[in-house]
C-alpha cells in the first residue's frame, strides 16, 4: 500500500507543487526525488514513480518546477542559465520538503541535467543520480527536435494534450521551454 500526499510548498519565492510517496512496509533508504522533463510534471511520470518505490521500498518526492503542472506559472520569459538555477534552488526544495538525508535523483531530460548540476556542486548531499537524456551539451538534433515541437504546437493537438497537465499556463509554459532552447 502507498501512502500519497500532495501539498504546495515555497521555494525560491515560488509556489511549486509536490506529492510525496510513502510505501508500506518501509524499508531503511534513500528518498528517491523524481525531476521531470522539459514538458513535465507530476501527472506525465504515470506509474513509474510508484512502482520504483513500491519494488524499492524507499519513500519518493516527485515535484513540480516553477511555471508546471500545478506549480506557480511563469511571470517572466526563463533565463539560458535555468537549469543552473533550477540546481542551485534544489536544496531548498529538499529542505522544504523534508528529505534530510541525500537522495537517489532520478531524472529525465531537463530534469536529468539538474541532477547532474547538483550532484557536481553538491557530491556530498547525493547518494546517487540516475538520469535519462540529460542535456550536457546543446546537440543540433536536439534544436531541430524542439523545432519539431514548435511546428507541432501550432499545427496539431500537442497544445491540447500537454493542457490536460498544464493546464490554462499550457502556453507559458511551452514557449518557457521552447523559446529559451532556441533563443541564441
Amino acid at each position: 500500500m502507498m501512502q500519497r500526499q500532495r501539498f504546495d510548498f515555497q521555494a525560491a519565492g515560488r509556489r511549486l507543487h509536490a506529492e510525496y510517496l510513502q510505501p508500506s512496509p518501509k524499508q531503511l533508504g534513500p528518498t528517491l526525488v523524481f525531476l521531470h522533463e522539459g514538458l513535465g510534471s507530476i501527472a506525465q511520470w504515470k506509474t513509474f514513480p510508484v512502482r520504483l518505490c513500491n519494488a524499492c521500498g524507499f519513500p519518493g518526492l516527485v515535484y513540480e518546477r516553477w511555471g508546471f503542472g500545478n506549480a506557480e506559472p511563469l511571470s517572466r520569459p526563463r533565463q539560458t542559465d535555468y537549469l543552473h538555477q533550477e540546481a542551485q534552488i534544489l536544496p531548498e526544495v529538499l529542505e522544504r520538503c523534508g528529505v534530510r538525508e541525500s537522495p537517489v535523483l532520478i531524472g529525465h531530460s531537463d530534469g536529468g541535467s539538474i541532477a547532474l548540476l547538483f550532484a557536481a556542486a553538491h557530491p556530498d548531499r547525493v547518494r546517487a543520480v540516475i538520469t535519462e537524456a540529460a542535456h550536457v551539451f546543446v546537440e543540433d538534433v536536439t534544436l531541430a527536435g524542439i523545432r519539431a515541437a514548435k511546428a507541432m504546437y501550432r499545427t496539431t493537438d500537442l497544445r491540447d494534450r500537454l493542457a490536460r497537465y498544464h493546464g490554462d499556463k499550457v502556453d507559458s509554459t511551452f514557449r518557457g521551454w521552447c523559446d529559451t532552447w532556441l533563443r541564441p
